[in-house]
């Protein structure tokens, strides 16, 4: 299957997407865990909200390049 870079481009906003569910079902736990007082799972929880917006992040910033390329050379998003 070939895929287009407009193609790409919205995968990369797809992705970003379903990031910022799993992000917000993180922090819920996360608040959850606080309120319980459980410091191990206070630990784990942050330790993976921080790759996941690491993650968002890198998203983020590949999917705003490609729609910046995109529109230099007039591809279709």
């Amino acid at each position: 299957m070939n895929t287009s870079l407009g193609d790409l481009a919205r995968e990369y906003e797809n992705s970003l997407v379903i990031q910022s569910k799993v992000i917000a079902e993180y922090r819920e736990k996360l608040s959850m865990a606080m309120r319980n007082h459980n410091s191990g799972e206070i630990k784990r929880l942050n330790t993976m909200l921080r790759i996941l917006y690491d993650e968002k992040s890198e998203l983020e910033e590949r999917t705003n390049e490609l729609r910046a390329y995109c529109a230099e050379t007039n591809i279709p998003n």
